[in-house]
């Protein structure tokens, strides 16, 4: 993101001291892959992808988001593109959704309905996958 904006800028729009806005989102990013990380430290299930896992979290912010994690990270990147001000930044969001979804999300649900069955397509009926 910064070295787009820095060398292929394309349009500054969010200029000082609006700018600062960004570290409003950075923060709430980080807040959210905290709390969610520390639930999963909390139900003793390995927070890394692809690992075995041990218990289904549905608590906290995975009461309105299936995947809350990842969800923070991208108002992380919101929040620096926010920062440095221009449209480039922007540009790459969709992208880590995109490689985020095919890459993890699509994986893990496929190991959550193999490891927990019901219980994870209840889940999936009433909590949506981003927000």
């Amino acid at each position: 993101m910064f070295l787009l904006h820095h060398f292929i800028p394309i349009i500054i729009f969010i200029k000082a001291p609006y700018h600062y806005l960004g570290s409003v989102f950075i923060l709430l990013g980080l807040a959210v892959v905290i709390r969610a990380a520390s639930l999963f430290k909390q139900a003793r299930t390995p927070i890394k992808p692809f690992e075995p896992m041990t218990s289904l979290v549905t608590g906290g912010p995975y009461r309105k988001t299936r995947n809350p994690m990842y969800l923070g990270m991208v108002l992380v990147l919101v929040g620096f593109a926010i920062a440095l001000g221009s449209i480039t930044p922007f540009l790459l969001i969709p992208e880590f959704i995109v490689v985020i979804h095919l890459l993890f999300i699509v994986n893990e649900e496929k190991q959550l309905h193999d490891t927990f069955g019901d219980d994870y397509r209840d889940y999936q009926t009433r909590v949506r996958r981003w927000i």
